[in-house]
């Protein structure tokens, strides 16, 4: 074999294994991408921080809870016309709940106020459905937010029970809040090593959908994130909740 010959051999090879090398590059590179995909659910028009109150006790709750509150509190709530709570980078839907608990006495207390007839028109309707019916156990009912403030006024300067028509009742007020995680917060610093992310977010936020790939330790950072870091909740980007998938295997 002459020296010409063998350096085009040579030469030959060296171009089909540069051939080799590109291909199995363009399919490593095809592999080690994956998609993100971004929905827009709703917005957050406006919410109550409530991170100093609730921050010790949600951090021992995982999912939907309940927490007592007086009825004053629950008309603040209502006065503030929100429908989300904030507690540090976490969104809750909120929903308030009230009602009003009567128990028939069979015995005289030895503490007890007498009502008169004039006050509290649902509550005084409440005893005589119960006195009809003859029960014991406590019936719950539905009033208006109103007058259950001012029954508890009431209960808070008199006590619980009282005598009403001669009979005797214990008057209970049922009032709280339901707290259910929706949305995790997405930072800056969250977005600072997840550029694609960003770049769909936007997207999503004017077009109400984005989807692309993203490079592969991106999209493991982005998997991390939607998965295990936000406890599998919708992501909040300015103001929005957004549905973050970040589709395929590891």
């Amino acid at each position: 074999m002459t020296l010409k010959t063998f350096f085009r051999y040579t030469i030959s090879i060296l171009f089909i294994f540069s051939l080799v090398m590109l291909a199995f590059f363009q399919m490593f590179s095809i592999e080690r991408t994956r998609t993100v995909s971004v929905e827009k659910i709703c917005t957050i028009p406006h919410y109550i921080d409530m991170s100093e109150e609730l921050d010790d006790i949600l951090n021992r709750v995982i999912g939907k809870i309940k927490l007592n509150k007086t009825v004053k509190e629950i008309a603040e709530l209502n006065e503030t016309n929100t429908s989300y709570v904030k507690v540090e980078r976490v969104y809750y839907k909120l929903s308030v709940y009230s009602s009003l608990a009567v128990q028939k006495l069979n015995h005289t207390p030895e503490k007890y106020t007498k009502m008169s007839e004039i006050l509290f028109p649902s509550l005084r309707k409440f005893i005589d459905f119960i006195d009809s019916a003859n029960r014991t156990s406590y019936a719950r009912s539905d009033v208006l937010l109103e007058e259950l403030l001012k029954i508890e006024k009431f209960v808070e300067k008199n006590g619980n029970t009282i005598e009403y028509k001669s009979k005797f009742y214990r008057i209970a007020i049922d009032c709280g809040i339901y707290l259910e995680p929706k949305c995790y917060e997405v930072t800056e610093e969250d977005l600072k090593d997840k550029p694609k992310l960003r770049e769909l977010l936007e997207i999503a936020e004017k077009n109400g959908y984005a989807e692309d790939s993203a490079p592969f330790d991106e999209w493991r950072r982005t998997q991390y994130l939607v998965y295990k870091e936000s406890g599998n909740l919708l992501l909040e980007y300015n103001g929005s909740c957004y549905w973050v998938r970040a589709i395929g295997a590891p």
